[in-house]
């Protein structure tokens, strides 16, 4: 499941990431109507495995999961 999440998340901001290209009005508001229904998956899902923290900047990652808390 983390590995998924993850991927989920790459994917979140390779698609945040597409609308600064050159796109019509029409299609900016599609892939911001679709950005916005994953991360409303994505925040589901993060409440399910148990993900407090993640940060995304550009192509970098960062994580923090109730499961590894000492």
């Amino acid at each position: 499941m983390d590995m998924f999440v993850i991927e989920f998340w790459r994917y979140l901001i390779g698609r945040a990431c597409s609308l600064d290209r050159k796109t019509t009005p029409a299609e900016r508001v599609v892939a911001c109507k679709q950005l916005v229904d994953a991360l409303t998956l994505m925040l589901a899902l993060a409440a399910i495995t148990g993900i407090r923290n993640i940060y995304g900047h550009r192509n970098q990652l960062s994580i923090n999961t109730s499961a590894h808390e000492r």
